[in-house]
């Protein structure tokens, strides 16, 4: 059965930071497998799945934001993790390929041809992969960058709710770059060059607001990246914009998925004890993401004035991290002493089940 895998969401992607990664190494890429993404916060980028279906396999290319181009990323690799990304399983079985003949390409939008598609495919689902090989006269594209995000978690202080949303916004504050058969002096947007012939890979959403795939407003159902046929430009396609020009589409394949999970963080505190006048616990990433800059916090009884911080630079799914802080280091009292320890205290990591974060020990401290 087809299904779609999503880690965090659009959603999460609009309101800010994002400390969850997916690692490419977790991806598998046998067969075609569809899907889009951004790069981490400190190596920007978007990402473009790219079905070979000569060879059965799919490969991930990143896109740069600084000058559009693209480069291959190994799939064996552990330094290439995303915050957000969204893919299925093999789904080679499961396309339905589209006559498109009768459709009036030059006069509709891609929304529109797409969802005429499925239409025409027949088959009920919340969710499809849409795989296009098309031409375009030109065609406009942004690429997702961690300095130019327009994020309503930062920003709301400064910005009237009224006047701007972070959905409005979350691609027209990125810098546009555009291909077409010449460059036009005129235009903001950077020139990146002629190339007419697209590969096109993405997601619709029959309900954009779960804000799983694509940005949660009405009739914004598709979510489309794509690569040019020469491979050195790709990005997030602005098929609405008023710029890009589809000429022709040569094939349009639809995938219907079927199911959906959402794979999710889940921090734990476990084997918390006072050990040779130490406290000894560890912290357990027992979710499906990869966590960075998690803190914690050590409270003794209920002072939050007396906390002690800690930081674990990165937390890999089911992995474990043991703390050791010695008795020096806490402002204890004799006799009975309560010691909070929390994971993620300000919660900050988006996590399947807030409730286990929290561990409480009873320490006794004889007199000197």
């Amino acid at each position: 059965m087809a299904k779609l895998f999503v880690a965090n969401t659009i959603t999460d992607l609009i309101l800010g930071d994002i400390d969850e990664h997916l690692p490419i190494n977790r991806i598998p890429l046998s067969g075609t497998v569809l899907g889009l993404g951004t790069t981490t916060a400190t190596d920007n980028g978007e990402l473009v799945f790219l079905p070979d279906f000569e060879q059965n396999k799919t490969s991930i290319y990143k896109c740069n934001p600084t000058d559009g181009k693209t480069y291959s990323l190994s799939p064996t690799s552990e330094v290439d993790h995303f915050p957000y990304v969204c893919f299925t399983n093999d789904i080679s079985k499961e396309g339905i390929e589209i006559d498109v003949s009768n459709f009036n390409i030059t006069n509709s939008s891609l929304t529109e041809i797409v969802t005429q598609s499925i239409n025409q495919c027949g088959i009920k689902a919340s969710y499809y992969g849409v795989y296009i090989e098309s031409t375009w006269s030109s065609v406009v594209l942004t690429i997702a960058s961690k300095l130019c995000l327009w994020q309503w978690a930062r920003m709301k202080n400064f910005v009237s709710d009224d006047i701007f949303s972070a959905e409005d916004n979350i691609y027209t504050s990125l810098q546009h770059f555009y291909c077409a058969d010449q460059e036009h002096p005129d235009n903001p947007m950077k020139y990146l060059g002629k190339a007419n012939s697209w590969r096109l890979i993405g997601m619709y959403a029959s309900e954009p607001k779960t804000g799983l795939v694509t940005v949660p407003q009405p009739n914004q159902n598709l979510h489309i990246h794509g690569i040019c046929k020469e491979k050195n430009w790709g990005g997030h396609v602005h098929h609405e914009h008023k710029m890009s020009k589809l000429l022709h589409i040569d094939s349009l394949i639809i995938y219907p998925l079927q199911e959906v999970e959402v794979i999710e963080s889940d921090l734990t505190i476990k084997d918390a004890v006072w050990l040779d006048d130490n406290l000894v616990f560890t912290v357990v990433n027992q979710g499906l993401l990869d966590v960075s800059n998690l803190q914690i916090h050590i409270v003794p009884n209920n002072q939050y004035s007396s906390y002690i911080g800690c930081r674990i630079p990165w937390l890999s799914a089911g992995n474990s991290f043991q703390i050791n802080i010695p008795k020096n280091k806490i402002k204890l009292k004799t006799g009975k002493n309560i010691i909070n320890i929390i994971a993620d205290p300000d919660n900050l990591i988006l996590e399947a089940n807030e409730n286990n974060n929290i561990m409480t020990l009873e320490v006794s401290i004889s007199p000197v």
